[in-house]
Protein backbone atom coordinates (compact mmCIF):
# COMPACT_ATOMS: atom_id res chain seq x y z
CA UNK A 1 0.00 0.00 0.00
CA UNK A 2 1.02 3.41 -0.72
CA UNK A 3 2.43 5.54 2.31
CA UNK A 4 -0.02 8.26 1.74
CA UNK A 5 -2.93 5.89 1.11
CA UNK A 6 -1.62 4.52 5.06
CA UNK A 7 -1.73 8.18 6.00
CA UNK A 8 -4.72 9.19 5.31
CA UNK A 9 -6.58 6.03 6.57
CA UNK A 10 -4.41 7.35 10.06
CA UNK A 11 -5.96 10.56 9.39
CA UNK A 12 -9.28 8.60 9.30
CA UNK A 13 -9.53 6.84 12.72
CA UNK A 14 -8.42 9.57 14.33
CA UNK A 15 -11.39 11.85 12.99
CA UNK A 16 -13.12 8.85 13.94
CA UNK A 17 -11.47 8.94 17.18
CA UNK A 18 -12.86 12.80 17.91
CA UNK A 19 -9.37 14.35 17.95
CA UNK A 20 -9.25 17.66 18.25
CA UNK A 21 -8.56 19.75 14.82
CA UNK A 22 -5.43 21.07 16.46
CA UNK A 23 -4.19 17.43 17.19
CA UNK A 24 -5.00 16.79 13.54
CA UNK A 25 -2.70 19.75 13.01
CA UNK A 26 0.02 18.49 14.51
CA UNK A 27 -0.06 15.11 12.40
CA UNK A 28 0.10 17.41 9.82
CA UNK A 29 3.45 18.95 11.11
CA UNK A 30 5.12 15.80 12.38
CA UNK A 31 3.44 12.57 10.17
CA UNK A 32 2.56 14.34 6.84
CA UNK A 33 6.08 16.50 6.57
CA UNK A 34 7.82 13.55 7.39
CA UNK A 35 6.22 11.47 5.01
CA UNK A 36 6.92 14.57 2.38
CA UNK A 37 10.84 14.72 3.06
CA UNK A 38 11.29 10.94 2.70
CA UNK A 39 10.22 11.10 -0.67
CA UNK A 40 12.42 13.81 -1.45
CA UNK A 41 15.24 11.39 -0.69
CA UNK A 42 17.13 8.92 -3.28
CA UNK A 43 15.95 5.57 -2.60
CA UNK A 44 12.59 6.39 -0.98
CA UNK A 45 9.80 4.02 -2.29
CA UNK A 46 6.19 4.81 -1.77
CA UNK A 47 5.04 1.76 -1.23
CA UNK A 48 7.88 -0.19 1.21
CA UNK A 49 6.11 0.66 3.79
CA UNK A 50 8.22 -2.26 5.87
CA UNK A 51 11.42 0.60 5.60
CA UNK A 52 9.29 3.44 7.18
CA UNK A 53 10.67 3.35 10.90
CA UNK A 54 14.32 3.20 8.70
CA UNK A 55 13.20 6.38 6.90
CA UNK A 56 11.90 8.12 10.44
CA UNK A 57 15.48 8.00 12.13
CA UNK A 58 16.86 9.59 8.98
CA UNK A 59 14.42 11.95 9.18
CA UNK A 60 14.65 12.69 12.85
CA UNK A 61 18.86 12.64 12.19
CA UNK A 62 18.47 15.42 9.71
CA UNK A 63 15.94 17.48 12.62
CA UNK A 64 18.71 17.30 15.03
CA UNK A 65 21.43 18.08 12.57
CA UNK A 66 19.26 22.17 12.01
CA UNK A 67 18.56 24.54 14.59
CA UNK A 68 15.67 23.15 16.01
CA UNK A 69 15.03 23.00 19.72
CA UNK A 70 14.60 19.75 21.55
CA UNK A 71 11.50 19.74 22.62
CA UNK A 72 10.44 20.69 18.83
CA UNK A 73 12.24 17.21 17.88
CA UNK A 74 11.04 15.35 20.83
CA UNK A 75 7.50 16.29 19.48
CA UNK A 76 7.52 15.76 15.76
CA UNK A 77 9.41 11.83 16.74
CA UNK A 78 6.03 11.42 19.02
CA UNK A 79 3.57 12.27 16.39
CA UNK A 80 6.06 9.94 14.30
CA UNK A 81 5.57 7.57 16.52
CA UNK A 82 1.53 7.22 17.42
CA UNK A 83 1.70 6.89 13.40
CA UNK A 84 3.98 3.76 13.25
CA UNK A 85 2.59 2.01 16.39
CA UNK A 86 -0.71 2.61 14.14
CA UNK A 87 0.62 0.92 11.17
CA UNK A 88 2.05 -1.56 12.91
CA UNK A 89 -1.23 -2.54 14.94
CA UNK A 90 -3.35 -2.90 11.63
CA UNK A 91 -1.06 -5.53 10.54
CA UNK A 92 0.70 -3.36 7.71
CA UNK A 93 4.52 -3.59 9.20
CA UNK A 94 5.83 -6.41 11.32
CA UNK A 95 7.13 -5.65 14.61
CA UNK A 96 8.68 -4.97 16.60
CA UNK A 97 8.46 -1.35 16.56
CA UNK A 98 12.50 -0.45 16.54
CA UNK A 99 11.88 3.34 16.32
CA UNK A 100 12.29 5.40 19.60
CA UNK A 101 11.00 8.68 20.32
CA UNK A 102 13.94 11.15 21.12
CA UNK A 103 14.01 11.99 24.74
CA UNK A 104 11.62 14.70 26.31
CA UNK A 105 13.56 17.20 27.56
CA UNK A 106 12.77 18.77 30.88
CA UNK A 107 10.45 21.33 31.59
CA UNK A 108 11.00 24.82 33.17
CA UNK A 109 8.28 24.64 35.48
CA UNK A 110 7.95 28.32 37.09
CA UNK A 111 4.39 28.20 39.11
CA UNK A 112 3.32 31.08 41.56
CA UNK A 113 4.23 30.83 45.54
CA UNK A 114 1.23 30.52 47.60
CA UNK A 115 2.05 34.24 48.45
CA UNK A 116 2.04 35.15 44.95
CA UNK A 117 -1.58 33.71 44.38
CA UNK A 118 -2.34 35.49 47.30
CA UNK A 119 -0.96 39.01 46.52
CA UNK A 120 -2.39 38.51 43.05
CA UNK A 121 -5.96 38.52 44.63
CA UNK A 122 -5.14 41.33 46.84
CA UNK A 123 -4.35 43.39 44.04
CA UNK A 124 -7.57 42.80 42.28
CA UNK A 125 -8.95 44.11 45.16
CA UNK A 126 -13.01 44.24 46.40
CA UNK A 127 -14.36 45.58 42.96
CA UNK A 128 -17.64 44.64 43.14
CA UNK A 129 -18.48 45.03 39.25
CA UNK A 130 -19.09 42.45 37.22
CA UNK A 131 -15.93 42.59 35.45
CA UNK A 132 -13.91 43.30 38.69
CA UNK A 133 -15.74 40.25 40.34
CA UNK A 134 -14.88 38.30 37.07
CA UNK A 135 -11.35 38.72 36.61
CA UNK A 136 -11.06 37.50 40.78
CA UNK A 137 -13.00 34.42 40.43
CA UNK A 138 -11.45 33.68 36.76
CA UNK A 139 -8.17 34.31 39.13
CA UNK A 140 -9.24 31.77 41.93
CA UNK A 141 -10.70 29.39 39.66
CA UNK A 142 -7.55 28.39 37.49
CA UNK A 143 -5.54 27.70 40.89
CA UNK A 144 -8.30 26.33 42.08
CA UNK A 145 -8.87 23.95 39.51
CA UNK A 146 -6.00 23.99 37.14
CA UNK A 147 -8.24 24.11 34.20
CA UNK A 148 -6.64 25.14 30.88
CA UNK A 149 -7.56 28.41 29.28
CA UNK A 150 -9.51 27.14 26.45
CA UNK A 151 -11.29 24.89 28.89
CA UNK A 152 -12.18 28.18 30.98
CA UNK A 153 -13.20 30.29 28.17
CA UNK A 154 -15.66 27.86 26.53
CA UNK A 155 -17.70 26.89 30.28
CA UNK A 156 -20.92 26.94 30.41
CA UNK A 157 -23.76 27.51 33.03
CA UNK A 158 -25.05 23.97 32.56
CA UNK A 159 -21.42 23.04 33.87
CA UNK A 160 -21.69 24.63 36.97
CA UNK A 161 -22.72 22.35 40.07
CA UNK A 162 -22.56 25.12 42.95
CA UNK A 163 -24.47 22.68 45.26
CA UNK A 164 -21.82 20.00 44.87
CA UNK A 165 -19.18 22.53 44.03
CA UNK A 166 -17.99 21.13 40.29
CA UNK A 167 -17.49 21.76 36.44
CA UNK A 168 -18.04 19.83 34.54
CA UNK A 169 -14.79 20.40 32.02
CA UNK A 170 -14.71 19.32 28.09
CA UNK A 171 -10.95 18.84 27.33
CA UNK A 172 -8.50 17.40 25.06
CA UNK A 173 -10.17 15.00 22.31
CA UNK A 174 -13.61 16.19 23.85
CA UNK A 175 -12.80 14.28 26.77
CA UNK A 176 -15.19 14.83 29.92
CA UNK A 177 -14.02 15.46 33.37
CA UNK A 178 -14.86 16.95 36.62
CA UNK A 179 -12.72 19.44 38.96
CA UNK A 180 -14.02 20.62 42.29
CA UNK A 181 -13.88 24.39 43.70
CA UNK A 182 -13.68 25.58 47.32
CA UNK A 183 -15.85 27.50 49.18
CA UNK A 184 -13.55 30.54 48.79
CA UNK A 185 -14.38 30.37 45.39
CA UNK A 186 -17.72 29.39 45.35
CA UNK A 187 -19.12 32.45 47.46
CA UNK A 188 -17.82 35.34 44.46
CA UNK A 189 -18.80 32.77 41.95
CA UNK A 190 -22.23 33.04 43.32
CA UNK A 191 -22.49 37.04 43.28
CA UNK A 192 -20.50 37.35 40.15
CA UNK A 193 -23.60 34.78 38.38
CA UNK A 194 -26.37 37.16 39.95
CA UNK A 195 -24.56 39.74 38.87
CA UNK A 196 -24.51 37.97 35.41
CA UNK A 197 -28.13 37.20 35.31
CA UNK A 198 -29.43 40.36 35.64
CA UNK A 199 -27.39 41.51 32.81
CA UNK A 200 -27.81 38.58 30.12
CA UNK A 201 -30.72 36.65 31.48
CA UNK A 202 -31.11 33.71 29.17
CA UNK A 203 -29.42 35.46 26.04
CA UNK A 204 -26.68 32.67 26.09
CA UNK A 205 -25.25 30.14 28.66
CA UNK A 206 -21.55 30.89 28.43
CA UNK A 207 -20.27 31.88 32.20
CA UNK A 208 -17.77 34.74 31.63
CA UNK A 209 -18.96 37.52 29.98
CA UNK A 210 -17.65 41.34 29.18
CA UNK A 211 -19.15 44.28 30.53
CA UNK A 212 -22.10 44.60 27.55
CA UNK A 213 -22.86 41.15 28.57
CA UNK A 214 -21.37 38.81 25.60
CA UNK A 215 -18.82 35.76 25.88
CA UNK A 216 -15.48 36.64 26.42
CA UNK A 217 -12.69 34.80 24.64
CA UNK A 218 -8.98 33.56 25.34
CA UNK A 219 -7.38 37.11 24.79
CA UNK A 220 -10.06 38.76 26.74
CA UNK A 221 -8.43 36.54 29.78
CA UNK A 222 -4.49 36.91 28.91
CA UNK A 223 -5.34 40.63 29.00
CA UNK A 224 -6.45 40.66 32.32
CA UNK A 225 -3.40 39.13 33.17
CA UNK A 226 -1.34 40.76 31.21
CA UNK A 227 -2.69 44.03 33.39
CA UNK A 228 -2.45 42.45 36.81
CA UNK A 229 1.46 41.62 36.14
CA UNK A 230 2.00 45.10 35.16
CA UNK A 231 -0.11 46.44 37.92
CA UNK A 232 2.09 44.67 40.64
CA UNK A 233 5.12 44.53 38.55
CA UNK A 234 5.64 40.95 38.96
CA UNK A 235 8.77 39.61 37.31
CA UNK A 236 8.08 36.14 36.22
CA UNK A 237 5.48 35.00 33.32
CA UNK A 238 2.13 34.91 34.03
CA UNK A 239 -0.46 33.04 32.27
CA UNK A 240 -2.99 30.15 32.40
CA UNK A 241 -0.56 27.78 32.24
CA UNK A 242 1.38 29.21 34.44
CA UNK A 243 -1.52 28.97 36.96
CA UNK A 244 -2.15 25.27 35.58
CA UNK A 245 1.30 24.50 36.78
CA UNK A 246 0.60 26.16 40.20
CA UNK A 247 -2.70 24.60 41.09
CA UNK A 248 -0.77 21.06 40.07
CA UNK A 249 2.48 22.00 41.90
CA UNK A 250 0.54 23.56 45.09
CA UNK A 251 -1.85 20.43 45.35
CA UNK A 252 1.06 17.92 45.27
CA UNK A 253 2.68 19.95 48.48
CA UNK A 254 -0.62 19.72 50.10
CA UNK A 255 -0.44 16.28 50.04
CA UNK A 256 -2.48 15.29 46.85
CA UNK A 257 -1.71 12.24 44.91
CA UNK A 258 -0.32 11.85 41.12
CA UNK A 259 -3.45 9.48 40.12
CA UNK A 260 -5.54 11.81 41.31
CA UNK A 261 -3.80 14.94 40.01
CA UNK A 262 -3.54 13.29 36.45
CA UNK A 263 -7.53 13.04 36.46
CA UNK A 264 -8.22 16.12 37.52
CA UNK A 265 -5.61 18.07 35.01
CA UNK A 266 -6.83 15.33 32.13
CA UNK A 267 -3.85 14.40 31.58
CA UNK A 268 -3.79 11.22 28.67
CA UNK A 269 -0.46 9.57 30.65
CA UNK A 270 1.25 9.42 34.47
CA UNK A 271 4.35 10.62 32.67
CA UNK A 272 2.90 13.71 31.96
CA UNK A 273 1.75 14.68 35.82
CA UNK A 274 4.81 13.23 36.96
CA UNK A 275 6.99 16.04 36.15
CA UNK A 276 5.16 18.06 38.71
CA UNK A 277 6.15 15.90 41.28
CA UNK A 278 9.89 16.30 40.11
CA UNK A 279 9.25 20.10 40.60
CA UNK A 280 7.84 19.92 43.82
CA UNK A 281 10.78 17.25 45.50
CA UNK A 282 13.25 20.50 44.47
CA UNK A 283 10.83 23.14 45.90
CA UNK A 284 11.01 20.76 49.30
CA UNK A 285 14.31 20.52 49.24
CA UNK A 286 15.04 24.20 48.77
CA UNK A 287 12.56 25.05 52.04
CA UNK A 288 13.94 21.98 53.97
CA UNK A 289 17.87 23.44 53.31
CA UNK A 290 16.98 26.74 54.43
CA UNK A 291 14.68 25.94 57.46
CA UNK A 292 16.64 22.54 58.85
CA UNK A 293 17.39 22.83 62.41
CA UNK A 294 20.90 21.90 61.53
CA UNK A 295 21.46 25.05 60.28
CA UNK A 296 22.23 26.51 63.79
CA UNK A 297 23.99 23.02 65.25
Amino acid sequence: MQVFTLYDEFLSEKKIQLVSPRTLDFYHDSVYCFLRWSCQQEGFNLVEVEALQRWAKRYLLSLVERPLSPYTIHTYGRGIRTFLKWVLAEGYIAGPLTFRCPPKPDKDIRPLSLGDARGMLQALGSDATLVGLRNQVILRTFVDTGIRLSELVNMTLRDLDLAGRSIRVKGKGNKVRFVYLSLGTVKPLRVYLAQRRDLVGTAHDRVWIAQRGDPIGPSSVQSVLKRLKKRICFEGKLSPHVLRHTYAVLYLENGGDTLSLKELLGHEDLETTAEYVTFSRSQTKQLAMRYSPGRTL
